[in-house]
């Protein structure tokens, strides 16, 4: 595995999660930040070992620079659900 976060925002992203997070399998890490979803991304993101945080959604930028923040690795890279 490769010395990257993957950071992944994420809210009612179901049907996309699982694809994108199986995608990053060669990153060390692979974070969720969830605005609290009410379908099932949270518990498809957790059965796939990403480390899932909830918080509410203070706009893009902003939940993507608190993802960042919360990396334990050097390098970050970025990903939208739906990619």
């Amino acid at each position: 595995m490769l010395p990257i976060t993957a950071c992944v925002i994420t809210y009612n992203e179901e049907q996309n999660v699982q694809a994108c997070l199986e995608s990053l399998a060669f990153c060390a890490e692979i974070l969720v930040v969830d605005s609290h979803s009410e379908d099932r991304t949270r518990e498809l993101a957790e059965g796939l070992g990403a480390r899932v945080i909830e918080r509410e959604w203070p706009g893009h930028i902003e939940q993507k620079n608190f993802a960042i923040e919360q990396a334990t690795q050097d390098w970050v890279l970025c990903v939208d659900a739906d990619e």
